[in-house]
């Protein structure tokens, strides 16, 4: 009880939000409801500044959002669909601001609440998945409740991240069992998404783990760690290789291994032209870009190619051809921010053994959704800004402490 106490009415209305997000934004009324959840949680938090006259936590990472948003409303007058961008920059403008609440609320407080949150909100999405399954038809990819497959992947990727990190730092063996557990029902759903960023996220999440790990000096070189996870890695790719969707996941690394675009599939295929016309939109137009959310103007320039795409699936050639170079160069100033804050703490002394496996688990989450971002347009996915929120207050909360 004395935990329940400590947990304040913000958070449980930022929680309730996330999952909002997660389990109805993308369901029909539901986007309506998040969305009017997410202004009570504004309202809320502005009512207590104002009354309380307590300082706002304003990270760097928000004044560079700020400053993207900004530019991105300059740039409109180049769109070649101003009512495109204007759309979307209203989407970004919810964004900032739940970056800019969700981190001052988090600052100082215990993120499990709201970790645990995320997890529940993905297993109703992941429940409504599980019944979405065919048996009829194993190449059905499932949603569950997100907008389409490769997001739902995303999503359960992550929780998969935090339903370890709850295993790693929780003293009970039965409270173990059932995170890892909860684990494998999860990437047996991803699977059944036929998500190829999340099936290699999936399998390149251990190594970053054990990577920043050792470099953060959380614990000793262990054969016994690194048997333990060659063997997952190894049961992960073989149910990798047995699942419905192991041809779209090999023909992926076919064309990186061989170097050949003509292995690919036809969705891949299309992705790769994607990414060439998204780097020749940026040589056209190098410093403002075509404007935001414009990509799909130029794609609709060829139906018979891009037809069934509105955006480049990379953010990096998403956010370089809509932006430019400035554009981009603000953006992700915000993921240097992190990722240079990150390296920080791991310098800094008596880190609890907790706060320690967090920082290694959010650093390697990090990397990964870096290195995701090859492949998926994130800049307004909002369950990627809750992860970024996460992080940060955790980054703030931690300098807190050693000062």
């Amino acid at each position: 009880m004395r935990n329940v106490k400590k947990i304040s009415y913000l958070e449980i209305l930022l929680a309730v939000y996330i999952i909002s997000v997660v389990a109805i934004s993308f369901i029909p009324g539901g986007n309506v409801i998040s969305k009017l959840i997410g202004y009570v949680l504004a309202v809320s938090w502005l009512f207590e500044i104002l009354i309380f006259k307590r300082k706002v936590n304003i990270t760097p990472e928000v004044i560079f959002f700020c400053c993207w948003l900004i530019f991105g409303i300059l740039t409109m007058a180049r769109s070649s669909d101003p009512s495109l961008s204007f759309a979307r920059l209203l989407t970004i403008v919810q964004l900032v601001i739940l970056l800019l609440v969700s981190v001052d609320i988090l600052v100082a407080k215990k993120l499990d609440f709201i970790i645990f949150s995320y997890i529940v909100s993905v297993f109703y999405a992941a429940g409504i998945g599980f019944l979405q399954i065919s048996n009829s038809n194993d190449l059905i990819r499932i949603t569950g409740t997100l907008e389409n497959a490769n997001a739902f992947g995303v999503a359960v990727l992550f929780a998969m991240v935090f339903l370890f990190y709850m295993a790693l730092v929780t003293p009970k063996w039965f409270v173990k069992l059932v995170c890892y557990g909860a684990v494998g029902f999860l990437f047996v759903l991803l699977l059944r998404s036929g998500s190829r960023k999340a099936m290699i996220g999936v399998l390149a999440f251990p190594i970053i783990y054990l990577f920043v790990s050792g470099i953060a000096g959380i614990k000793k070189f262990s054969w016994k760690r690194t048997f333990f996870t060659i063997l997952t890695l190894f049961l992960c790719g073989y149910l990798v290789y047995h699942s419905p969707f192991w041809s779209r996941l090999h023909d992926a690394l076919s064309v990186v291994r061989y170097r050949d675009t003509s292995l690919a599939d036809a969705s891949l295929s299309e992705r790769i032209q994607m990414f060439t016309l998204g780097f020749q939109l940026f040589l056209q137009h190098p410093f403002l870009g075509i404007g935001i959310d414009n990509f799909g103007n130029y794609l609709s320039l060829s139906p018979e190619t891009y037809s069934r795409f509105a955006y480049a699936h990379s953010n990096y050639i998403e956010v370089l051809a809509t932006t430019g170079a400035i554009g981009f160069t603000l953006y992700y100033a915000i993921y240097y921010t992190i990722f240079r804050r990150f390296l920080v703490i791991m310098k800094l002394p008596l880190l609890g053994k907790k706060d320690h496996t967090l920082l290694c688990v959010l650093l390697a989450l990090f990397i990964l959704i870096i290195f995701l971002e090859f492949a998926m347009v994130s800049y307004a996915f909002k369950v990627v800004w809750l992860i970024f929120a996460i992080m940060i207050a955790f980054q703030r909360s931690v300098i807190r402490k050693m000062r």
